[in-house]
């Protein structure tokens, strides 16, 4: 404190000798600023505002629409040529899917799916999907001009003369993990694998050419990789998943409008695969409740529903719905009875998969969502946030330094929240040099929610840094700078 003092006296000292005017201050000569209208130049009634002669022609579309059929593979162009429109935006939809703003793209698909400076849109390697009666071209003015053009993309031949090597699905009496022997697939149009085995897809000879041959699986093209081993008009994709299922083509590309090609539609039989959206799901009494599994399978799997290890029973309260992949269970009007573990279990002839999803009326954890220097440099304020659809009783605040192992405790008070929103702050006083950790939790009358994750600051005389965590206190000026501060701030403007 004494040394604080002492510096204090020292920095004042030197504020009050540059707040001291210049002994020539007066004798200084400051040119007036020259008014800068120009208008005053200008002639009596003379506008420097457009004249009637460049008056701007509407902005046009010269293209004309067009019905395109093509084969699979190919490549398509739909022109849009535009004119007096350089200041407004062009914008290429197929039907309600917005594909590109200007240059901008707006399709995931933008690699295949090209814009070209002069606004037409180039599709390469077209898949039936690409069809559509609704491919349009619009400048965005007051009043928008529009050219539409349709699109249809034939599928690819039924391959006849593809000839393939997969391996043989097994029978129902052999082991899915056991090898089987290679088999030659000819002719088909379809071949089926079993997950973690290696397929061998071979183009036939009315294929190969001597130019390049590419492989495609959808619309993506094939390289080499840890995976995937092309060889001319061979492909082999090593220990195959689900995500290697679909549609592959082999394409001598030549140069022609339909390219020679040929193509198999590859499926991967595997057991099935579950994904939860959330492994906890936090609700309350009288409000409806979902759960949802995510299966993944093939052959499509048949899927069981268990509360509490024992098989759920059809309830007039509980529904199911099951929509592609997604299978859900529906329950109206919570009740303190629906709360517990729901178990899916997803089973085919591959095998079968289960996940749990716990459903509870206890709080959610709770999310850091502030930081910040106490005023008086010596604390934290933490800030969490959280749900709750029962009144929270009671918060516990756990905080120690890293490297200690005992925690020590508070509870923060607690307010009415709004809605099923609760916001609980709390400040941490007293703490020496170091970095510390803490973690809240709370409580309602169903139980404890789970802790939230341990928030990281570090105090060194009040400077904070949390991980993922913008504080709002970042305190540049500290309070023992902040009035010679002011004082060279005054003197500054004085001088001015």
């Amino acid at each position: 404190m004494q040394i604080r003092a002492i510096a204090l006296v020292t920095l004042l000292l030197v504020v009050q000798g540059w707040c001291k005017p210049s002994k020539n201050f007066e004798d200084l000569d400051y040119n007036e600023d020259v008014p800068a209208d120009e208008d005053d130049d200008l002639p009596q009634g003379e506008d420097d505002g457009d004249s009637p002669d460049t008056i701007e022609e509407p902005p046009q579309i010269t293209s004309v629409p067009k019905s395109i059929r093509v084969h699979a593979g190919s490549t398509v162009t739909l022109p849009c040529t535009t004119v007096n429109a350089d200041s407004l935006a062009v914008v290429w939809k197929r039907g309600d899917e917005f594909l590109y703003s200007d240059e901008n793209a707006l399709t995931l698909d933008k690699d295949r799916i090209v814009r070209t400076p002069e606004n037409s849109l180039v599709i390469y390697n077209t898949t039936v999907n690409d069809t559509s009666d609704t491919y349009t071209c619009s400048i965005m003015s007051d009043k928008p001009i529009t050219i539409t053009h349709r699109l249809l993309v034939d599928p690819i031949d039924r391959l006849h003369s593809m000839t393939t090597t997969a391996p043989v699905v097994p029978s129902s009496s052999s082991s899915a993990s056991s090898p089987t022997p290679d088999g030659r697939v000819t002719p088909s149009d379809r071949v089926e694998a079993v997950q973690g085995q290696d397929v061998r897809l071979v183009c036939p000879a009315s294929v190969q050419s001597s130019t390049e041959m590419k492989w495609y699986h959808q619309s993506d093209k094939l390289y080499n990789d840890q995976r995937t081993s092309i060889h001319g008009n061979t492909v082999t994709i090593h220990k195959v998943n689900r995500h290697d299922a679909g549609v592959y083509q082999c394409i001598a590309d030549n140069g022609k409008n339909i390219p020679p090609h040929a193509g198999i539609h590859l499926v991967i039989n595997y057991t099935p695969e579950i994904e939860v959206e959330r492994e906890t799901v936090h609700t309350g009494t009288g409000v409806e409740s979902e759960i949802t599994c995510i299966v993944h399978a093939h052959p499509r799997a048949n899927v069981i529903w268990y509360k509490n290890q024992k098989e759920l029973p059809k309830k007039a309260k509980i529904s199911r719905k099951n929509y592609k992949s997604r299978h859900s269970l529906k329950i109206m009007h919570t009740s303190e009875e629906d709360f517990g573990d729901y178990t899916c279990v997803a089973r085919n002839e591959y095998g079968q998969t289960s996940k749990t999803i716990s459903l509870t009326g206890a709080p959610s954890q709770a999310m850091i969502s502030g930081a910040e220097v106490t005023k008086d440099d010596n604390g934290f304020i933490l800030k969490w946030h959280l749900q709750s659809y029962s009144p929270i009783t009671q918060y516990k605040l756990k905080y120690r330094r890293k490297g200690d192992e005992e925690w020590q405790v508070m509870e923060p008070r607690v307010t009415d929240g709004k809605g099923i929103q609760y916001t609980v702050e709390h400040t941490i006083e007293g703490l020496q040099p170091g970095s510390y950790e803490a973690i809240l939790v709370a409580r309602n009358s169903f139980g404890w929610s789970p802790p939230s994750a341990p928030h990281t600051f570090i105090s060194d005389h009040g400077t904070e840094e949390a991980a993922g965590v913008k504080t709002g206190s970042a305190v540049s000026i500290r309070p023992f700078w902040a009035l010679p501060v002011s004082l060279l701030v005054v003197c500054a403007f004085r001088n001015l």
